[in-house]
């Protein structure tokens, strides 16, 4: 639903909405910021589930696993 909102929106500039520009712009930094609070999380994990490694959580993002810690904070 998301991918077709968002083609929408690129449509909607391509035709001069620049206001849909600035909505799309906006919407990246919101996205931007759930993943990045997502990979942290799924490394944090919690007292119930325990965090996944940056190899596995870089084998879903298809990246290596230093590009992901590099990323998303791995950093001790």
């Amino acid at each position: 639903m998301m991918r077709r909102m968002i083609r929408a929106h690129r449509k909607r500039v391509a035709a001069g909405n620049a206001e849909d520009l600035a909505d799309l712009v906006a919407l990246r930094a919101e996205l931007d910021a759930a993943i990045n609070d997502g990979a942290r999380a799924l490394h944090d994990g919690t007292a119930e589930h325990p965090g996944l490694s940056w190899t596995e959580i870089a084998g879903v993002l298809g990246v290596s696993r230093q590009a992901a810690r590099q990323r998303f904070g791995g950093a001790a």
